[in-house]
């Protein structure tokens, strides 16, 4: 059907309408718009401008018009974008290594300062969490998922919305964040792959969201890390295996990252290895990673996230997700995150999860 309209001159405008079936089709709103943005354009599409000759017309001069608002709203979307938060600064949280996935390799991300991160900013970014937390709600309900889902990701999506304002609610955020990461197993066994994807892909995005909350992180600032010295020697050169694993995958990992890894260990020999600071910017920069490696992986094997990976970096095959894994699931990966996990509760639950539909969805 596609490219049979495709093939129309384009002055028929019929590709609003492939675009609309495409987004929807993904499981999010029409024309890629935000959501409240899309429902207000499909009712006036559906009403037709609320004219009564509005579809007594050729088919071209319907298609132009629509197109019309849809490039209209994309504009006003384009225009508000100094009240959003910067994806980057959405992804980026404290720590000295931190990271993005671009093109399908693992670069450093810009350093953004959390001080820029005003509470409009913050206001932005939990506007736009609790708007994906309550699709996702909405998509379980749909899908007859657990109860237990569906009640949990719709009060996530009221708390996280006023936690900027609410100190009771941003807490309550993070202790609903851990109870979705528990489930996490479960939506493996019983959502389909592309939903399961999603599923995590949001519960990373939340924890990204959480941590750019200066009194969330200052709650995280102590972690409950080793203290005798063989331990914290034990977490350390854990962390050096997992860096020294990258060096085998340059493919996929800029050489950047390799040496901010290494500054970062060298650092060992100028800051106190039983410096808790120390170990936890260790740790969370490590971690840091294997999340890019796992937003990477996701891209690609979520089916709503497979355009969007095509479209962004074209020249990547599907195979590159087979390196991704490798480092989620290397040995070295493993050793870290056991290790972290032992002192640090709630830090690799999510990564736990995402090894667990990895088994399921691409078994290696």
């Amino acid at each position: 059907m596609k490219a049979h309209l495709s093939a129309r001159p384009s002055k028929e405008h019929w590709s609003v309408w492939t675009d609309w079936y495409e987004s929807v089709a993904r499981g999010g709103p029409a024309f890629g718009l935000p959501a409240a943005i899309a429902a207000d354009l499909e009712k006036r599409i559906a009403l037709g401008d609320g004219r009564d000759d509005f579809w007594d017309r050729p088919p071209a001069a319907i298609n132009a018009e629509i197109a019309g608002w849809v490039a209209a709203a994309r504009q006003t979307v384009s225009e508000g974008l100094e009240q959003q938060i910067d994806e980057q600064a959405l992804r980026a949280k404290p720590a000295s290594i931190e990271t993005a996935i671009e093109d399908g390799v693992i670069d450093l991300s810009p350093a953004i300062p959390t001080a820029t991160l005003d509470k409009n900013s913050l206001r932005a970014a939990a506007r736009d969490m609790a708007n994906e937390l309550g699709q996702l709600a909405d998509l379980a309900k749909a899908k007859n998922a657990d109860q237990r889902h569906v009640g949990l990701l719709t009060e996530a999506a009221e708390k996280v919305r006023t936690a900027p304002d609410n100190s009771v609610n941003l807490f309550a955020s993070g202790r609903l964040h851990e109870a979705l990461t528990t489930l996490s197993t479960q939506v493996n066994d019983e959502w389909d792959a592309p939903s399961a994807a999603r599923y995590h892909s949001a519960l990373l995005q939340f924890d990204r969201t959480l941590k750019k909350f200066p009194e969330w992180r200052k709650f995280l600032e102590q972690p409950n890390l080793p203290t005798s010295a063989p331990d914290r020697a034990r977490l350390i050169a854990a962390a050096r295996d997992f860096i020294g694993s990258l060096e085998d995958i340059p493919s996929v990992v800029a050489n950047r990252v390799h040496d901010a890894a290494k500054d970062l260990l060298d650092e060992q020999n100028a800051l106190s290895a039983l410096d808790d600071l120390y170990l936890a910017d260790l740790a969370e920069s490590c971690l840091n990673i294997l999340r890019s490696a796992a937003q990477g992986f996701l891209a690609i094997y979520g089916n709503g996230f497979v355009q969007q990976f095509t479209a962004r970096w074209p020249e990547v095959p599907k195979a590159h997700a087979g390196t991704l894994i490798t480092i989620l699931k290397g040995p070295s990966a493993k050793v870290l995150a056991g290790l972290i996990g032992t002192w640090w509760a709630g830090s690799t639950g999510w990564l736990s999860a995402i090894w667990d539909f990895i088994a399921k969805l691409a078994p290696r």
